[in-house]
């Protein structure tokens, strides 16, 4: 029971880590002069996304291996 809780509460801390990042990244997207400019920075803010998710993702792994 103890792990299905622990693996609910590391979901929920993924979804709070893309939150943290995802809201002020579109702040600073929807702030940009122009629709290149916008692109450039939506195509920015995406990649520090799934970059962060892929770190996150291979610690998590990286863990489970050390407690098995």
């Amino acid at each position: 029971m103890a792990e299905g809780i622990n693996a609910e509460f590391e979901k929920l801390g993924m979804v709070a880590m893309i939150a943290a990042l995802l809201i002020p990244g579109m702040v600073w997207v929807m702030k940009a002069k122009s629709t290149p400019a916008m692109l450039g920075r939506a195509t920015l803010l995406s990649g520090v996304i799934l970059a962060t998710v892929k770190v996150e993702g291979s610690m998590d792994q990286s863990a489970a291996e050390l407690i098995n």
